[in-house]
């Protein structure tokens, strides 16, 4: 039992799946907190677990799914695709018809390679720029994930009470990896031009999540006008990582922002949630990538990249995500983080907040704003477990950290019961204190 919730059948298939998996609670991410409960469908904004219990989803795929599970459309488009092929080792037309959409919508994007992952399709972009310009490095924000490739997970090591400038390995990863990584500080400027003046000569890119994943901390005003324009000053190519961000708006967050990249990595957020994931740009650079045009070209992909499934979901969903689909995604998330600011006002807790853009927030309990990496790093974890925990209880089913991403199936209703839980949790927090 799990509070008032039966969970039987689930319990059972954990004792199962850990003589089998390894890593405790098997799971396929170690940031996903569903612990010992298992799901065998989804609707709109529900899944349903194999005891029959219905949770409302906060996890979205790490925004895989913005419009929901089983999204009728994406549904059919898999379903009536299925009759020609589940798998094409060669050429296919739905990644042809992919490329256009996805251009159609990325102005930034002329030519395109596709993946299965997006780690293959930073890796990509890394490493394109890398041949294009000679230079040997790229940089990359403190906290920000790009993938699990070892230079890329140098940096994200960092938690909650950590002095940011302090870096550690993670377990696996060889001690050189941090050798071709210059580090920045995500939203301040003035350090990241000292920074980037230093090394400018053997970077090749400068990598950034227009808004931080690692607290869904936006840019400030002219942060993203200014890489764009210290990249140009330096010769250094600029990569966009909209993995996630490509959500918030059909050209992603360079629309959103008003910044346009070099190149562009896309993975969840355009996939329908089947894996496939792409880098697209100016087809300068792409074509170091391109067999017919260089000798040895940079590898793109692997043995399911440009996956025929994976495309035709991909297309399916990107063309049903109309202006008012994001509209309702924004409205949506400024409906919850309000609602949190609000709680933490009425029940003096100012260290109550939430910060985010669109579909994307995060719950923070810190007692300064968290502007920069560096201030979301005084994040009481603690307190932040509490409220996940609580979540959980109630059968909302959140990512971990207090990160949340919301879709389009949800009602105000979904909405307003998450915010329950944030008041009466953070009523026993202020009782306790």
């Amino acid at each position: 039992m799990m509070g008032d919730v039966q969970v039987t059948k689930s319990q059972a298939l954990f004792e199962e799946g850990i003589r089998n998996i390894s890593g405790g609670p098997p799971v396929t991410h170690h940031l996903k907190f569903e612990d010992h409960v298992y799901f065998e469908r989804a609707e709109g904004a529900y899944l349903y677990d194999v005891d029959g219990n219905r949770w409302t989803d906060l996890q979205g795929g790490f925004s895989a799914l913005p419009m929901g599970h089983n999204v009728p459309v994406v549904r059919e488009a898999i379903r009536d695709y299925l009759d020609n092929a589940y798998f094409l080792p060669a050429s296919h037309r739905p990644i042809v018809e992919l490329s256009t959409v996805i251009r159609e919508r990325v102005p930034s994007i002329e030519k395109l390679q596709f993946a299965d992952s997006a780690t293959r399709a930073t890796h990509f972009a890394v490493r394109a720029a890398r041949q294009y310009t000679g230079r040997p490095k790229f940089a990359k924000f403190i906290g920000s994930y790009h993938g699990s490739w070892d230079a890329a997970m140098y940096g994200t090591a960092v938690r909650y009470g950590a002095d940011p400038d302090q870096m550690y390995l993670l377990p696996g990863m060889p001690r050189h990896s941090g050798g071709e990584v210059v580090l920045l500080p995500y939203n301040e400027q003035a350090e990241c031009e000292r920074i980037i003046a230093d090394h400018a000569d053997e970077l090749g890119s400068l990598i950034v999540e227009p808004v931080q994943g690692d607290g869904y901390i936006p840019p400030l005003p002219g942060f993203l006008p200014f890489l764009r324009e210290i990249c140009d000053q330096h010769g250094i190519v600029l990569i966009f990582d909209e993995t996630i961000t490509l959500a918030l708006a059909p050209g992603g967050a360079q629309e959103l922002y008003g910044v346009r990249p070099d190149l562009t990595t896309m993975g969840k957020a355009m996939s329908g949630g089947l894996p496939i994931a792409a880098t697209g740009g100016r087809a300068e650079i792409m074509a170091v990538g391109d067999g017919s045009k260089v000798d040895l070209p940079v590898h793109p992909g692997g043995s399911l990249a440009g996956h025929v499934l994976g495309a035709v979901a991909s297309r399916a969903q990107l063309q049903a995500m109309t202006p008012d689909v994001y509209a309702r995604l924004h409205e949506l998330g400024d409906r919850a983080r309000d609602g949190i600011n609000a709680i933490g006002e009425r029940l003096g807790l100012p260290e109550l907040y939430a910060t985010g853009v669109g579909h994307l927030l995060n719950l923070h309990v810190n007692s300064r704003p968290s502007v920069t990496y560096a201030d979301h790093l005084g994040c009481d974890i603690s307190r932040i477990n509490e409220f996940d925990y609580a979540f959980y209880r109630n059968r909302y089913l959140p990512i971990a950290l207090g990160r949340i991403h919301l879709n389009s199936a949800m009602s105000d209703e979904d909405v307003d019961g998450f915010l329950e839980v944030v008041a009466t949790t953070a009523e026993q927090i202020t009782a306790k204190a």
